[in-house]
């Protein structure tokens, strides 16, 4: 599935690495972290402050 066929509740349930792999399939080319964050912003409709908490792990998660 495409992520721009993910529900909002999909994207609060999909941690963000499973989402990147998704999107950098979907995209097949490279993005930086940031732009990968502002699509996963833009898709669930997230304002910057509520994205912080999930980008913190995100990050974590890639290290």
């Amino acid at each position: 599935m495409k992520i721009q066929n993910y529900t909002k509740q999909m994207i609060d349930e999909k941690s963000f690495i499973d989402m990147a792999y998704t999107l950098l399939n979907d995209n097949d080319e490279t993005m930086n972290l940031y732009d990968i964050i502002d699509e996963f912003r833009a898709f669930g409709d997230y304002e910057y402050e509520e994205i912080d908490n999930r980008f913190v792990q995100f990050y974590t998660d890639l290290n």
